[in-house]
């Protein structure tokens, strides 16, 4: 099938191995291959040539590519991630974007924090997962803040590093409190999971700004939200989920460790926390 002959085409699967295809050149010898694809939708594809998916995603003319979904099952170099996400950046209509790896075919690979930042370009995202690519310093407070500002209509956020519990630990994450960027600038925001740390212990002669912390947040969020803290590392569960109450009034809790496992309703009726 000659592709650029497809014009109503709007799903598109490759599953291909370049140690067993054609070379990338060959197969992009017809320059206008994917000219035609103006209605691509949906892109979905697994590959061990992270050449061949960026020579794939920039050939695409679409104006209405919504979702992006790669599986990386060959080593890569964080630059390559970088160019990778840069070309996905110029589709601005993007809606679900997934990257996907193997982190042990990549052992001892982290990738700067910069590596991501091109996918702020895609304002209308209201989906993004990221597994088993690992950031170095986690997602710090500034991060969070462009990524929320950017990505407003945000509805499922998922980014796991693939690395143990014990090895995220040993890399700078962002606090508890950082969540509250969240819960202001998404709105929308229904599934979480990213890694966080949390000191808060419940203790007003200990715990910084106790009030602020505790007592209800001006712009607490009106949606159910279902929170993985699988990756997380917290001192108090029962301070914690003051907290995230505070935020999201309506909170779920998962996976379901026995401290999360009580349901506490907070003085004033400010939130229930669900397990």
């Amino acid at each position: 099938m000659v592709l650029s002959q497809c014009n109503r085409l709007q799903e598109l699967q490759f599953a291909l191995d370049c140690g067993l295809s054609p070379t990338i050149d060959t197969f992009f010898t017809q320059t206008d291959r994917f000219i035609s694809l103006q209605v691509l939708d949906i892109l979905l594809i697994k590959t061990d040539s992270l050449l061949f998916t960026i020579r794939m995603v920039q050939a695409i003319r679409s104006q209405d590519f919504q979702k992006f979904h790669l599986d990386i099952s060959t080593p890569y170099a964080p630059a390559e991630i970088y160019k990778l996400l840069c070309a996905v950046g110029t589709h601005k209509r993007l809606r679900s974007l997934r990257l996907s790896s193997i982190t042990s075919i990549n052992k001892g690979i982290v990738l700067p924090n910069e590596t991501i930042e091109p996918s702020f370009q895609l304002f209308d995202l209201v989906k993004f997962e990221m597994r088993g690519l690992p950031l170095r310093l986690g997602l710090t407070k500034e991060l969070l803040g462009r990524m929320a500002q950017s990505w407003s209509d945000i509805s499922s956020l998922e980014y796991h590093s693939g690395l143990s519990l014990q090895e995220t630990t040993s890399l700078p994450t962002f606090d508890i409190t950082y969540l509250e960027t969240l819960a202001n600038l998404c709105p929308k925001l229904k599934k979480l999971s990213i890694p966080f740390s949390s000191t808060l212990n419940g203790d007003i002669t200990q715990d910084l700004h106790f009030q602020d912390l505790y007592l209800p947040a001006q712009r607490a969020s009106a949606i159910p939200l279902t929170l993985d803290v699988s990756q997380c590392t917290i001192v108090s569960k029962m301070a914690a989920a003051l907290y995230l109450t505070r935020l999201y009034p309506q909170l779920r809790i998962f996976p379901y460790p026995e401290e999360w496992k009580e349901k506490i309703r907070l003085r004033g009726g400010m939130g229930i926390l669900e397990v």
